[in-house]
């Protein structure tokens, strides 16, 4: 890309031009191609238009989203503040780019762990989308549905639930039932259930997902991996341990292919193929796996990230069940502080910790 050659009027279209096959890739998966593209094409951007272009705005974000789905989330997240900031400048509060842009970055605070921080900018937005948007508008709709999303991540399945049941309904009548808005909302509302102990409905959804995804996407595609990894979930919930196992090992080869061993998806199917073992009574395996999630998991989110927390008292259970005691008290001193420092002592998960 030469935009020197090229006179601003041509400049522009050019970049935009490469952005539309940028956000190409990242549709197709191809995360990689996209974040290349992404950076050079804003790099070239600044130059030409500066910082302050809506165009190069619009890449800033392409290419955080291109993190996001890397799993690169505080990159994401540094990108997204940035963007924010310079929307709520030149556009207001109330433009629909900037509430674009602050739902993204409630969606990379929830990511990082920041779950407070992301329930309040949800609510705002949904409070936006309604005034600007109407109830009905799939944006709208988008922003209940990323709001349930953070009930869920705080504890509050009840509330999960009534949102995530009154999105779905929506969704299929204004998006149609294959429509991948529509296919989310039954994947979340599937995984609620799951925490509610409606593992029969769980089920139904979760295979529903599944077979759409793969019919829509393919089998290699992160969203249908994240499909069969659900399913695997709710497979152990039922007492069905070989079919998850056999699912868990899959997502995990997976994952590993398409996202590479690092990414916090391919963390997450570590993760849940080690507690398989410890149910099947594979235990010397749940440990090492367990270790290798709780180094990954440090490297990749940090100390006080929720998941690594609980990856420390996973492991702490392990060490416990081979009688490492001084190194598993030491996780569960440490989990404990960060659990109510980051979740709060009302949250479920703490509440299951210390019974």
């Amino acid at each position: 890309m030469d935009f020197n050659r090229q006179s601003r009027p041509n400049a522009i279209v050019m970049s935009r031009l490469v952005s539309i096959l940028a956000v190409a890739y990242t549709r197709s998966g191809n995360f990689n191609e996209a974040q290349s593209l992404n950076e050079q094409l804003l790099r070239v951007q600044k130059e030409a238009f500066g910082d302050r272009h809506l165009d190069t705005m619009a890449t800033m974000m392409n290419l955080g989203s291109t993190y996001y789905q890397q799993g690169r989330y505080h990159e994401a997240l540094n990108i997204y503040e940035e963007v924010v900031k310079l929307h709520r400048e030149l556009q207001g509060e109330r433009h629909i780019d900037t509430i674009s842009a602050s739902s993204n970055l409630a969606l990379t605070y929830a990511q990082v762990g920041r779950h407070k921080e992301a329930l309040a900018l949800k609510e705002e937005v949904l409070k936006l989308q309604k005034e600007t948007l109407g109830e009905r508008h799939p944006d709208t709709i988008a922003a209940s549905n990323n709001l349930a999303i953070s009930f869920y991540h705080l504890g509050r399945y009840e509330e999960a639930a009534i949102l995530n049941e009154s999105v779905l309904k929506l969704r299929k009548e204004i998006l149609g039932e294959r429509h991948p808005g529509t296919i989310v909302s039954m994947s979340n509302l599937a995984s609620v259930y799951s925490r509610l102990e409606r593992h029969e409905e769980a089920l139904a959804l979760g295979e529903e997902v599944l077979r759409l995804r793969k019919d829509i996407l393919g089998d290699r595609h992160p969203e249908t991996i994240v499909a069969s990894s659900n399913l695997s979930n709710t497979y152990n919930d039922l007492g069905r341990y070989q079919e998850a196992l056999a699912l868990q090992e899959e997502v995990l080869k997976l994952r590993a292919e398409v996202l590479g061993g690092r990414h916090p998806d391919t963390i997450v199917a570590l993760n849940n193929l080690a507690n398989t073992y410890v149910t099947l009574e594979r235990y010397e395996e749940a440990l090492a796996l367990r270790e290798e999630v709780l180094k990954f998991r440090r490297e990749v989110l940090g100390d006080r990230h929720p998941n690594t927390t609980w990856a420390m008292l996973s492991l702490a259970m392990s060490y416990e069940y081979f009688q490492r005691y001084s190194e598993a008290l030491e996780l569960v001193n440490i989990a404990d502080t960060n659990l109510v420092e980051t979740l709060g002592t009302t949250h479920p998960t703490y509440k299951r910790c210390v019974d």
